[in-house]
């Protein structure tokens, strides 16, 4: 199979997985409702600074932002603000990673934050790979670099909450024990039934799967992106008078300039060099500005799984009618919706400039 039809063919996988992951997920979801026998648990309140309406907003401008530059940005190649917006995310991941093993360390963690903070997180880790589709962060190798290690951590902060939760490790001054569901009913109390915890870590398996994936297409793609980019802009800044164009591939050796695709370059599997000539593969590629803004349609599945595990927050707070600790203009509120606020508001920006005729103010 050639690479171009495999590809194709990993994009339609991709979209049909993520319609059946929704798929699954509503059906799933309903299912489990029905027929739960969770015994009455009185856990009355969750922190607002972990999924209060304010947090919880934010995160959905977040990732509804990054969802839909990533959608658009098959149809186009012009710049998009998803560096801006990927960056906002990743801030709020690791921030609320980094406090969630604060208050554990202290041993006053209860229940309710750990399960609903572990929902958030998932929530934002697996949203963050759709960042690593757009091909401004794949020719910025330094977020790239940042964000994997951003899901890492936040992959095993989540390990570590569930491993404690599961435990009864956690602080039961607030609640004694919780019954949760997400994807299946898993619970820490001694009688509760179902208790699918099996289910969960297969899903965790699968979450972890998922991020190797991206990870090792981001890596593997990155450097090409960020030589394909530089090399655009020193085209800019010294165009030749005369070509001076290899015979080989038809590309001159000071410039980049191509007349038309190779085909007697013998490319290096390692370094992506011509053996013969000396040329670099990036070289012989669509040029950086006219490649479209998303290289992949994998996002779709990973922006199903991000909204999916947020809406299982949503309802399993609903479901046992848990309140807020504090009201929507609470500091740790009010701090995540001016995050997501700003970071939606760029990116608006970038993408009224489409309209004008003009890339972006970013090229300028």
């Amino acid at each position: 199979m050639s690479e171009g039809k495999c590809t194709g063919f990993m994009q339609v996988t991709a979209g049909m997985f993520a319609i059946a992951t929704w798929l699954c997920y509503l059906f799933n979801h309903q299912e489990s409702l029905n027929d739960s026998h969770v015994q009455d648990i009185q856990c009355g309140y969750v922190d607002s600074d972990i999924i209060g309406d304010g947090v919880r907003r934010g995160i959905l401008i977040q990732e509804i932002v990054l969802t839909v530059i990533a959608l658009v940005g098959l149809t186009h190649p012009s710049p998009t603000a998803a560096k801006e917006v990927g960056g906002g995310l990743l801030i709020t991941h690791v921030s609320l990673a980094i406090a969630l093993h604060v208050a554990l360390g202290r041993g006053q963690l209860s229940m309710t934050d750990a399960i609903f903070g572990s929902m958030v997180l998932g929530s934002q880790n697996i949203a963050l790979s759709v960042a690593l589709v757009m091909k401004e962060t794949l020719a910025s190798r330094w977020e790239v670099c940042l964000v994997l290690l951003g899901q890492f951590k936040g992959l095993i902060s989540l390990a570590v909450l569930m491993v404690n939760f599961l435990n009864n490790k956690l602080s039961t001054e607030k609640c004694k024990c919780f019954s949760v569901i997400w994807w299946t009913w898993f619970s820490n109390c001694p009688t509760s039934s179902p208790n699918d915890r099996l289910t969960f870590w297969i899903y965790f398996s699968l979450r972890f799967l998922i991020y190797g994936q991206s990870a090792y297409i981001a890596l593997k793609k990155f450097q090409n992106f960020d030589s394909a980019e530089k090399a655009e802009k020193r085209e800019k800044e010294r165009v030749c008078g005369s070509h001076e164009l290899c015979r080989f591939c038809s590309s001159c050796s000071k410039c980049c300039h191509k007349d038309h695709a190779p085909d007697a370059c013998n490319f290096c599997e390692m370094c992506s060099k011509c053996k013969t000539c000396g040329i670099h593969l990036y070289m012989l590629e669509p040029r950086f500005s006219l490649r479209p803004a998303t290289s992949s349609l994998l996002f779709a599945e990973y922006a199903i799984f991000s909204f999916v595990t947020l809406k299982s927050a949503d309802h399993l707070r609903d479901f046992y009618n848990i309140q807020e600790s504090s009201q929507i203009y609470s500091i740790g509120q009010v701090t995540a919706l001016v995050i997501a606020g700003l970071t939606a508001l760029r990116a608006s920006w970038v993408f009224l400039y489409m309209f004008q005729g003009d890339l972006s103010p970013i090229q300028e």
